[in-house]
């Protein structure tokens, strides 16, 4: 069966050029990955009878096939490190073989968590163990550094609901269609969105000492006088003159990848972006963004007036056409109201209105910036002080 497709002049999908094409999918059925994909140029997915559904269900389980869809992309990453690693260590390195060994991501992401700590987390460990016998090179850390996210998180974080899945689909469609281009961009770090929340426990722990070493880089470089008091760029400054610990606080082998936030194409659908405005959204990074935002909170409770810093961004351009970007921001809409509460917090504002994201106000308290929250200046004695006038922000309020 096919699902019908209005005409783009009878109040619902098209891209201004007449009919569009019926897709494949029965009624309030949600399509396969495979089928959305398909289909992304020519369906106004946003129109579909199963659109609501998708967000109904945004915060349930992924099915097998979402599963693996949403593994693609970091087996290809995986894949990609320990090629770069063998470029430096040799095709017959030891660890090169025993990684060739292991069995494809995309298959055994799958695998129950009694089967996938049985048979798969030791063969990663196995690889761990013999590279910390490797010269240090940035491609060895880099293979490092993914082996380490797939042994100790990566099924965890495949069993996070099918918001996860629609992140996935938003992300391989930004990559699409950009042609293979990327800009390299300064933006302020207040117009920079997250992706997602940082509400794993190990990963906010991770952005918790990011976050102390920032502030305390941000507090010196104001009472030094080096930074703060104007625009500044966060890379060259940490640097020139940050310790190694700052340094790697502040740094990854990973780009803050971004797109552009153009609401221009939008209209009026979708409860998180219906305020038309610019900022950028982080594909990768957003565990070093919280912790950034949530720095700049600790530095200004002192320093009200310091200046956030610009950041270096890789930004991907589109380049699709019109139907295919009307379906990127209903994903990213959907991706923000199942992953961003929205529960009130005096002194702070969320990144989201129309959350599906049900969520204990107290969960959020303890870290609003990991949820997505931005203070709100003169917002009574809880609200944290911020810089003149209010933070930018990027989505609606």
């Amino acid at each position: 069966a096919a699902y019908v497709v209005p005409a783009a002049d009878g109040g619902g999908g098209g891209d201004g050029g007449g009919d569009v094409e019926a897709g494949t999918g029965s009624g309030a059925e949600v399509p396969t990955p495979e089928q959305l994909l398909a289909d992304f140029e020519r369906v106004d997915i946003a129109a579909q009878p199963f659109a609501e559904r998708m967000l109904r269900s945004g915060r349930s389980a992924k099915s097998d096939p979402e599963k693996v869809f949403r593994s693609v992309y970091s087996a290809e990453m995986l894949v990609n490190s320990a090629k770069g690693a063998a470029a430096v260590l040799g095709e017959d390195a030891v660890v090169i073989k025993i990684f060739n060994r292991i069995p494809a991501l995309t298959e055994t992401i799958v695998f129950d968590k009694e089967r996938w700590t049985r048979e798969i987390v030791p063969q990663y460990q196995a690889a761990v163990d013999v590279l910390t016998l490797a010269p240090e090179s940035p491609e060895v850390e880099f293979f490092r550094e993914m082996l380490l996210k797939v042994k100790d998180l990566f099924w965890l974080e495949v069993q996070n609901p099918k918001q996860d899945f629609y992140m996935v689909v938003l992300d391989e469609m930004l990559n699409k269609y950009s042609n293979g281009e990327k800009h390299d961009l300064n933006v302020s770090q207040e117009s920079i969105c997250m992706m997602h929340c940082i509400d794993m426990p190990v990963h906010q722990r991770k952005s918790d000492l990011r976050r102390d070493t920032t502030a305390a880089f941000f507090a010196r470089m104001i009472e030094s006088g080096i930074a703060g008091n104007g625009p500044w760029e966060l890379q060259p400054t940490v640097e020139q003159h940050g310790d190694k610990n700052e340094q790697r606080a502040l740094s990854s082998v990973t780009p803050l990848l971004a797109f552009e936030l153009d609401m221009d194409i939008f209209g009026d659908e979708g409860a998180s972006l219906q305020r038309r405005t610019r900022g950028y959204v982080l594909m990768e990074g957003n565990g070093r963004l919280a912790a950034l935002n949530a720095a700049l909170d600790v530095v200004r409770a002192k320093h009200p007036t310091f200046v956030a810093p610009q950041l270096a961004l890789t930004v991907l351009p589109f380049h699709g056409p019109p139907t295919a970007k009307k379906n990127v921001y209903f994903f990213l809409d959907l991706t923000w109201r199942c992953a961003f509460p929205d529960v009130e917090l005096p002194g702070w504002r969320s990144q989201v209105k129309g959350s599906a994201r049900p969520i204990d106000a107290e969960v959020v308290r303890s870290c609003p910036r990991y949820f997505g929250y931005t203070p709100v200046q003169n917002s009574g004695p809880s609200a944290p002080s911020t810089s003149q006038g209010n933070p930018t922000y990027c989505s609606a309020a």
